[in-house]
């Protein structure tokens, strides 16, 4: 559980190293730490869900008492992908601000450097992978 929640932290580091580099090269303002704290407060419910995954795949948590017409293990599959979708939406709609407020830049520019780091963090990422399964 310790090297999950260590690797999301890695990777919001590298995301907001991404986001400082690209923000400073169009403009000369704001500070690493500032924007990483905002993604911070934003990529809170990642790390919660990278914990939610470490417990078990969703067929082996227990089955939500909602009344529902999905039966058994498929109740909790949906739940987990509602909740994955609302993680996204939350962690996209607050580092978009964080990084407006952060940088005082207009919002679109905003959105050009949020979804540009994540790109490139994919991208580092991949490669990280497939250079440590040589490895191995």
């Amino acid at each position: 559980m310790f090297f999950e929640i260590a690797y999301a932290l890695l990777r919001l580091a590298v995301f907001a190293l991404l986001v400082h580099g690209i923000v400073r090269a169009w403009i000369d303002q704001g500070s690493y730490g500032g924007v990483f704290c905002a993604l911070a407060f934003a990529w809170i419910p990642i790390i919660l869900l990278h914990i939610l995954v470490i417990l078990g795949p969703p067929s082996n948590l227990p089955v939500l008492p909602w009344p529902s017409t999905l039966e058994g293990p498929k109740n909790i599959d949906v739940f987990m992908l509602s909740l994955a979708i609302l993680i996204v939406i939350w962690t996209v709609t607050l580092g978009i601000m964080a990084i407006r407020g952060n940088y005082n830049i207009r919002v679109m520019a905003a959105v050009v450097t949020y979804f540009g780091a994540a790109i490139i963090q994919s991208i580092i990422f991949s490669w990280g992978r497939k250079v440590l399964e040589l490895f191995k």
